[in-house]
């Protein structure tokens, strides 16, 4: 008889766990739909139809959805309202407006803090997502300091496990620029053990995490820190292994997000077929990598830029000295139209092209 009661005390858990897990899916299918329809409506606008036959660019339909903001109806949906920020804020990292990113991902955040309360899942993903704005600002101790405001919140609450592990990850992430890579090991790690607990995990934030974890094994690898040669490979194995589940993962939405995943996971598998020199494999990864960003960002754009220089040294690490002659000369002209002839990027670019020369 005990038995069966536990099994039955089991049973019902199991279904109000079921249920809230269904509930929450509702609630997030309801909020992602009012933040379609509002960003669609906006970019609407800036059909030429609306417009009176002028163009409006990216940059303009950004700042008109971020003034549409003030709004009586989105002051009234504050869960829209932070979700609406976040997702303008993403888009101006994409288009590398980091400041502009970086002042709107905050605001989410403060909103989410403000109306929801700091402990509110939203405010934690809102907190997570500002502090790696704050990164790709290059301020990276800021971002330290928030996710260190935070992490006590996220231990001693309940958050869902989707939130727990969207924060776990941009946490390893920070962890990982500050090259603490044992201690972003653990935390991702962690984060993914919050996937495994969803009843159906997102796939796109599942790939995220096993892009950077897949990272830091490679820098594992890159920095020697390994006692033997077969400690050195089972590292870079194991940042292979987990690049491929995020390539795999990433493809099964088409999105631009699902994309961006894709670029930054064949981007790592790369660099880690670089180190274990593994060289037609690497121009095959950068060369995905290139046609990934180029239908992402345009043919001009940095990441672009960045991936003609990275497939020019993978070509002259195979001795392909004429191909690798042509593709160093559109990065370095592109780098110097982007950036100027004294920026650093475009002097890598010119030290890359300097070594195919050389031969």
């Amino acid at each position: 008889v005990l038995a069966l009661l536990v099994g039955l005390g089991v049973a019902i858990w199991q279904g109000q766990v079921a249920a809230r897990e269904r509930d929450r899916a509702q609630q997030n299918a309801e909020r992602a739909e009012a933040v379609q329809s509002f960003l669609v409506d906006m970019i609407g606008r800036a059909a030429p139809a609306t417009t009176g036959g002028e163009s409006l660019t990216m940059r303009e339909v950004l700042e008109e959805a971020e003034a549409e903001l003030g709004t009586k109806a989105l002051r009234e949906q504050p869960k829209v309202s932070v979700e609406v920020r976040r997702t303008i804020a993403e888009m101006q990292g994409l288009l590398d407006q980091h400041r502009a990113a970086v002042q709107q991902s905050r605001r989410a955040y403060q909103t989410a803090v403000d109306e929801l309360g700091a402990d509110h899942p939203q405010a934690i993903k809102a907190a997570g997502a500002s502090g790696m704005d704050l990164a790709e600002s290059g301020q990276v101790g800021r971002a330290d300091s928030l996710f260190k405001t935070v992490i006590p919140r996220l231990e001693s609450g309940n958050p869902p496990p989707a939130t727990r592990a969207f924060f776990l990850t941009r946490h390893g992430d920070i962890l990982r620029r500050f090259n603490q890579l044992g201690r972003a090991d653990s935390v991702l790690r962690r984060a993914l053990d919050a996937h495994e607990r969803q009843v159906d995990p997102d796939t796109l934030e599942l790939a995220q995490t096993h892009v950077v974890l897949g990272i830091v094994y490679k820098e594992q690898g890159s920095l020697d820190v390994a006692e033997t040669d077969y400690e050195l490979e089972e590292r870079l194995r194991r940042a292979e292994t987990h690049l491929q589940k995020a390539l795999t993962l990433s493809r099964k939405r088409e999105s631009s997000k699902q994309l961006l995943m894709q670029e930054e996971a064949v981007n790592g598998m790369a660099m880690v077929h670089g180190r274990m020199e593994e060289f037609e494999k690497q121009r095959e990864m950068y060369r995905r990598s290139l046609q990934l960003a180029t239908r992402l960002y345009g043919e001009e754009s940095g990441v672009v830029a960045r991936s003609l220089t990275n497939l020019s040294r993978s070509l002259h690490a195979l001795g392909r000295l004429k191909k690798a002659d042509r593709i160093s000369a559109r990065a370095v002209e592109l780098h110097k139209k982007l950036y100027g002839r004294s920026d650093h990027r475009t002097g890598f670019a010119l030290y890359a092209r300097g070594k195919v020369l050389q031969k």
